[in-house]
Parts: C-alpha cells; sequence; structure tokens
C-alpha cells in the first residue's frame, strides 16, 4: 500500500549524516494524490536539495544525523501512515522529534483524519494528554493547559493496537 517516494542515505564526516525515507501512497487508490501531494509539500525541503546544498546549521547542530523514517498501521478501514522526524547531532546534542499523521479510509476510498481514527479506536483527547502528561511527569494544572490541536500535533500517533505513542523532544 506504501513505497518508498524517496530515500537517500547521505555521510559527509564533520558535515552532516542523512537517512532519509519518504513516502508514497500507492498512486492507483482515489484520493493517494491529496496525500501523496501533502507529503511532497512537507518535505519539499529534502526532496529538492541535493545533500550537498543542506546547510548544517538549518538543523541548529553541529554535524547533525537527519533521520526521517515511516511506518505504516492498519486499523480496519483506517490507514494511518507516520512520518517520523528525528535530528540530533552526532557530537552529542538532541535529538528533536516530531511526526506528521496522515489518515486514508480504504472502504470509503478517500482521506480521512487522525481525529476520525482516534473516533474508531475510542481515544479521546484527554487521553492523549494523559499520556503526554505522564509522559513529562506534569502536574494536573499544566496538563489542563495542554491541547490536542494546539500543542499535541506532532507529538503523538497511535500504534499497533491504538497504544498512544509520544514522539516527543527528550
Amino acid at each position: 500500500m506504501v513505497t518508498d517516494r524517496y530515500h537517500l542515505e547521505y555521510d559527509s564526516p564533520g558535515y552532516c549524516r542523512l537517512d532519509i525515507s519518504i513516502p508514497l501512497l500507492r498512486e492507483d487508490l482515489p484520493g493517494a494524490e491529496e496525500i501523496n501531494e501533502q507529503i511532497a509539500e512537507d518535505y519539499r525541503d529534502y526532496l529538492d536539495k541535493e545533500p550537498e546544498e543542506f546547510d548544517s546549521m538549518e538543523w541548529s547542530y553541529s554535524y547533525p544525523m537527519v533521520h526521517i523514517h515511516y511506518e505504516q498501521f492498519l486499523f480496519g478501514d483506517l490507514l494511518e501512515l507516520v512520518v517520523r522526524y528525528e535530528a540530533y547531532s552526532l557530537y552529542g546534542s538532541g535529538p528533536a522529534s516530531f511526526n506528521t499523521v496522515y489518515c486514508y479510509d480504504l472502504k470509503e476510498e478517500k482521506v480521512s483524519s487522525l481525529s476520525r481514527l482516534m473516533e474508531q479506536l475510542d481515544i479521546s483527547e484527554k487521553a492523549v494528554v494523559a499520556a503526554y502528561g505522564d509522559y513529562y511527569g506534569l502536574d494536573e494544572t499544566e496538563r489542563g493547559r495542554i491541547h490536542l490541536e494546539e500543542t499535541l500535533v506532532g507529538q503523538f500517533y497511535l500504534e499497533e493496537e491504538g497504544t498512544i505513542q509520544i514522539e516527543a523532544n527528550q
């Protein structure tokens, strides 16, 4: 259902190391073009440059390692495609991480959403906030300031069996 649109392994000692796999949803699926275009837009900086053109300071690290990869999970008729971004310095600092979630409804043959997937799996915003709060050891006051759309987009995805996975900087 999903293949590599783009794959790059690059190592320039002292400059940067890249391990990048950008996904492509099977193009014959109705609505796949919309997801594929969004992925291309979200990761255009990597698709449009040769490795030598990257300014290593773009990542705010000396000698950065950038790892972009994807995972896919099937929940009934809903496909969740998670593109995970991780960067850190090979000299020892970091990491920075986030993810982008794309959803596709195989039954309806159209683009879906993370909120629809959460609804299908009976996962509430409160459950995601609780998982995030537990991950960071936040007190109730701090948890009360966290909102799914404002704070947590890009910080979590749903793994096999609907487990909430926090993808946050450590």
